[in-house]
């Protein structure tokens, strides 16, 4: 029997699924939803959910149900709730509805799923696994689930990156290799250390357009829509939004932003009376399209088109696009489309990218009816999106050549081929794999592979140690006190000292490393500054010291403060073992009395959400703080790189 890959994409995706399948190497294994499709297309498949065991969806909601029942009596306590209170309002009753649902609904699915998988592994030789994301709960499961096995998983990245700039779950990858679409992706991933996921491929999505004038006749196309092609077209690209509870205000504003819209297009048709409005709905509004030509009705537009198809031909017959935090965007830049992005809360404005690109932001109603003008009528605008269409290529689609799907491809068939065999990871393994998921990427990419000995300080199970070795240093040593620690890591580094890291006697001579890290430990020690100074000493004159220090200073912590809390855990921040919180205003000092001189001081910065990052503007413009603590209120970590202070001729 062929080898499998499991093969977890969307129908926008089908392009994927046909080249994949044309190779006739593999047997591919999907999720029953995308199955009908496939089989239309000649594609032949078996279902994930078909190797689950019997019974096992009734037990998982059984499940479901109990961790619902024990959650009840959790979610009336007045400490629970708390935590949803933001500006005087307590949020908890807008999502306690949706918060429900969706454990009724995701519990059985997942375990469901991870069920199917556990026994498909065992009844398949599955050489790979394909997601269109790993940011969603369940596809991140199966990513997890597949690496606890060592199966090699693939990404292939949906989005357009502009998330990276205000953070988002997005902003970690969990697969082993994501294929991007451009040169900008990598800029982005960059920022969190994992550039070396990143494979350039091109944008299958994007690739329509490049045969968009051979594939779409627009006199045709406008007649199917009932419009007149030589007549301007503006595309309203509306977003999605479901019936849980927790939507339900969202969708009332976006109802709101879409008549504000359509007022603003009233206005401008009537001077300009040939303009037309195409109404293209999300996918997951499909069977809206009354609604929306009711509302546009209720607002004076009697002769607006909907449709709930169509997507790529709705971009290329239109003369401009309005639309809201949208993929799309791109879609339209890449068919030298006019962009108005509608951007009432402000969001999309603070992340730099876009403000390389030519879109025009409006953030109220005036602003909304300068940028529609501007958007279809001002022939100058035009002619700087033309100017800028090999930046766009480059940054989203690569060469732009039509050939992303053969790429990626070829990408997925050399992850196939070089696929281990199937291991169980121990439990150790994967924490301490995660471990150096959070913060190793950066401090490993500081470290100079040309280093001959390396000390790591608080080395945990050696996995940042060994991917060091990996890199190409000679030797790394390690000091840790846990035992259970100690025991794995001796199996990756050369030496590794178990005990207390403050009072142990060290066997090494002055100046005997040429790099000592020291990674989450100074929190963790009773005199940092001391244990610094002269752990300092080991330290070759050339060498160098890197350093990993939390943040206490940021902007989560400033917030649980000003709500009256400050609760120790068994992780993050305010870590139990922690006895010491620095800012960024003390480390100088602390690296200065240890004879060392800091080279640089990298923030690791974390996603906050956009109601925590108004508080931030709030400070800001209440003038309290400074300029430091504004511009690094979102750094979770600080990654120190430092250097010996040249000593003095005698």
């Amino acid at each position: 029997m062929k080898p499998s890959i499991l093969v977890i994409l969307r129908e926008r995706d089908l392009e994927i699924y046909k080249k994949l399948y044309e190779t006739n190497k593999y047997n591919l294994i999907v999720l029953g939803q995308e199955q009908p499709l496939l089989e239309e297309n000649g594609i032949k498949t078996e279902k994930l959910e078909d190797f689950a065991s019997m019974g096992q969806t009734d037990r998982s909601t059984v499940t479901a149900q109990q961790i619902c029942n024990q959650l009840q009596g959790v979610v009336q306590e007045q400490d629970f709730q708390e935590q949803f209170v933001f500006n005087g309002h307590n949020f908890f009753e807008d999502v306690k509805e949706g918060f429900i649902q969706s454990l009724m609904t995701q519990i059985p699915s997942e375990v469901m799923l991870i069920d199917a998988f556990d026994n498909l592994i065992s009844q398949r030789n599955i050489k790979l696994v394909i997601v269109w994301t790993d940011v969603a709960n369940w596809t991140k499961t199966i990513t997890r689930a597949a690496q606890k096995h060592t199966i090699p998983v693939l990404q292939i990245y949906h989005g357009y990156g502009y998330y990276y700039d205000v953070g988002n779950t997005e902003s970690v990858v969990y697969a082993d290799k994501v294929v991007a679409g451009g040169k900008k992706r990598i800029e982005w991933a960059g920022l969190y250390g994992q550039e070396k996921k990143i494979v350039v491929t091109g944008n299958p999505y994007l690739d329509v357009y490049k045969k968009m004038k051979k594939k779409v006749n627009k006199k045709e196309t406008c007649k199917q829509f009932g419009l007149d092609p030589k007549k301007p077209i503006v595309t309203f690209g509306s977003t999605w939004t479901n019936d849980r509870q927790i939507w339900k205000r969202d969708a009332e504003w976006l109802d709101l932003v879409y008549r504000t819209f359509l007022k603003a297009f009233k206005k401008l048709r009537s001077n300009n009376p040939d303009i037309q409005l195409l109404i293209k709905l999300h996918y997951v509004q499909k069977g809206q399209g009354d609604k929306y030509k009711e509302i546009a009705s209720q607002e004076g537009i009697d002769d607006a088109v909907v449709i709930d198809e169509n997507l790529e031909e709705a971009l290329y017959i239109c003369d401009a696009l309005v639309t809201f935090e949208s993929s799309i965007i791109i879609d339209a830049l890449m068919l030298e489309k006019p962009v108005l992005v509608l951007d009432f809360n402000e969001t999309l404005t603070r992340r730099s990218f876009l403000k390389e690109y030519p879109f025009v932001f409006a953030a109220d109603e005036k602003e909304l009816e300068k940028g529609l003008e501007k958007v279809v009528l001002n022939k100058e605008y035009r002619k700087t999106i033309k100017a800028q269409k090999k930046k766009i290529d480059e940054g989203f689609n690569y060469l732009n050549d039509g050939k992303a799907i053969d790429r990626i491809i070829k990408v997925m068939d050399s992850m196939a081929t070089e696929a281990k065999p199937v291991r169980e990871q121990s439990k150790e393994d994967i924490l301490a794999d995660s471990y150096y998921e959070s913060f190793g990427p950066m401090i490993y990419d500081c470290v100079p592979s040309k280093l001959k000995k390396v000390l790591h300080v608080s080395c945990g199970n050696g996995v940042l140690g060994r991917k060091l070795k990996e890199k190409g240093i000679e030797e790394v040593y390690g000091i840790v006190q846990d035992k259970d620690q100690a025991k794995e890591a001796k199996k990756h580094l050369n030496s590794v000292i178990e005990g207390d890291i403050e009072t142990l006697d060290l066997p090494y001579s002055n100046d005997f490393f040429n790099g000592i890290i020291f990674s989450d430990v100074l929190e963790d020690i009773r005199d940092p500054w001391s244990y610094f100074k002269n752990m300092a000493r080991y330290l070759k004159q050339t060498g160098i010291i890197i350093c990993s220090i939390p943040n206490v200073a940021n902007i989560q912590l400033l917030i649980s403060l000003l709500q009256g809390r400050w609760e120790y855990r068994d992780y993050g921040m305010l870590k139990r073992d922690h006895l010491r919180f620095f800012t960024l205003n003390e480390i100088p000092k602390m690296f200065e009395d240890a004879g060392l001189e800091i080279e640089e001081i990298k923030p690791f910065r974390i996603p906050v959400h956009p109601s925590i990052a108004q508080v931030g503007k709030a400070i800001a413009e209440s003038k309290i703080a400074t300029q430091t603590f504004l511009q690094n209120c979102d750094a979770l970590q600080y990654i120190v790189i430092a250097k010996k202070k040249k000593r003095k001729k005698k």
